[in-house]
């Protein structure tokens, strides 16, 4: 969802008492637009760490972050030059494939100050900030959707501590910017299933008044087929690994998600109204592969049908 999208669609359709509805959130890119406009929003995703991200991203932050980082980084440094580690902070993974020793050393005792302050809001924006740093310090090749190590992996040592110290630097830099835009609205990020939307909103039905009224609904849609385009998951597993975000969903967000498994018949979709269109779409596109002069319809483009199937659940 491109920022400039969703700012003109909130800007056209809103009214003084709307509140946006994202039900695929992702990083909160909706939710961001929507406080700077001055509107209430809710985001819901099924993916824990996206959860965070968008309470990040939404959330001003008027503490000394500048100071607070470098008391992480002090404390980072003394502990690593006096050999002082926390091993029982690497998660549940096999880190050896994915850090060298040292880098995930460095990264465990960056983890150990980091989720040592005491403010909550301004723990989650630090552990944002670590969770770049365990990207960009692991053997993961960081173009990718899916998770694929690189090849010269001998040659990769990167220095987690300095390069947390960078991204904080940038990110302190866009939060000042974030409080200076004095955003007026109030986003609520949850983390919940769409298929259940109404289950999801329990934990901040007090928080709006008992009740849950949307005007207005902006989403870009999931990813249609997690297996062979965008594994969803994939992309934040190790960090949602590192930051002790719920193991069962961390791991398993490409199965359990839209796309994560193929339906075989319209009649698996649970929607009356979406399994009629798709009957006439399966009927229409039958026809059209009869037709003489396109008979090669089939083998050069994929039915729209078919890419339905996968995207469905």
């Amino acid at each position: 969802m491109h920022p400039e999208i969703a700012k003109r669609i909130i800007c056209k359709y809103s009214t003084n008492d709307t509140i946006v509805f994202d039900p695929f959130m992702g990083s909160g890119g909706v939710l961001l637009e929507c406080i700077l406009a001055g509107y209430d929003s809710i985001g819901l995703d099924i993916n824990p760490f996206a959860v965070l991200l968008s309470k990040v991203k939404t959330t001003p932050i008027n503490n000394d972050l500048a100071w607070i980082r470098n008391s992480i980084l002090n404390q980072s440094i003394k502990d690593c030059d006096a050999g002082e580690y926390h091993s029982d902070l690497l998660p549940d993974m096999d880190v050896g494939s994915w850090y060298g020793d040292d880098v995930a050393r460095k990264l465990s005792t960056l983890k150990y100050h980091t989720f040592n302050v005491k403010d909550a809001d301004v723990r989650d924006f630090f552990k944002i900030c670590l969770s770049l740093t365990i990207r960009k310090s692991s053997y993961q090749k960081n173009g990718s959707w899916k998770i694929h190590r690189m090849r010269d992996r001998e040659k990769f040592n990167p220095d987690p501590v300095d390069m947390f110290a960078k991204i904080t630097n940038v990110g302190i830099n866009k939060m000042n910017n974030l409080v200076d835009a004095a955003p007026k609205g109030k986003a609520y990020p949850v983390f919940g299933d769409t298929r259940n939307t109404l289950g999801s909103f329990n934990e901040i039905r007090d928080v709006l008044d008992n009740s849950v009224k949307m005007n207005l609904m902006i989403t870009s849609p999931p990813y249609g087929d997690h297996y062979t385009t965008v594994a969803y998951g994939q992309f934040s597993k190790h960090s949602g690994l590192w930051l002790d975000l719920p193991l069962d969903y961390v791991k398993s967000v490409d199965k359990i998600g839209l796309g994560g498994r193929f339906k075989h018949n319209e009649s698996d979709l649970d929607s009356p109204s979406l399994n009629s269109t798709l009957k006439s779409v399966r009927e229409n596109d039958l026809k059209l592969t009869k037709i003489k002069n396109l008979a090669g319809q089939k083998r050069c483009m994929p039915s729209f049908l078919t890419w339905m199937r996968a995207w469905g659940r």
